[in-house]
């Protein structure tokens, strides 16, 4: 078996688990989710505790986990302050990025087929109550029509 996957009490996976180490917080999440967005940086400590909404002790809690697991590296100093940047050459900060912009392409479609279906109910639900309107008041056409263009504008924009 793979080191870190050898099961504890109870068949439960080892907490040494890389993955499980990897994803272990939703700060280290952050941290990691920045440093693939802005692969092509070289980030200080204090750039990732703004840019992650994370503390300094979070931050350096954290990158000794992502430097240990080869995700990220140390690039350089600037005086007294370390820079880091994602390892371009770690096959699992590859793997990491493809995996994101995956899932980044996916929540997009997800979005995007929710937002049109939402569109769809809404004008339906529009186009319904004109029509309940029409047989009750029997208003012009041209009323139905302006009310459905606005109603289309106010969705879209």
């Amino acid at each position: 078996m793979a080191p870190g996957y050898e099961s504890g009490t109870g068949g439960v996976y080892s907490e040494s688990s890389p993955f499980v180490r990897l994803f272990a917080t939703p700060s280290r999440v952050k941290i990691l989710d920045l440093f693939i967005r802005k692969h092509y940086e070289e980030l200080t400590a204090s750039d990732v505790e703004a840019l992650a909404d994370v503390s300094q002790s979070t931050f350096h809690r954290n990158i000794d986990e992502l430097e240990m697991l080869g995700v990220i590296e140390q690039t350089g100093t600037t005086g007294n302050t370390k820079t880091f940047k994602l390892n371009k050459d770690s096959e699992l900060a590859k793997a990491l990025a493809s995996a994101h912009a995956d899932i980044l392409e996916h929540a997009t479609q997800i979005l995007d087929s929710s937002q049109s279906q939402a569109t769809v109910e809404i004008v339906s639900s529009v186009e319904n109550s004109i029509e309940q309107d029409d047989q009750s008041h029997r208003s012009d056409r041209t009323d139905k029509d302006e009310v459905k263009q606005q109603v289309a504008r106010a969705i879209t924009g």
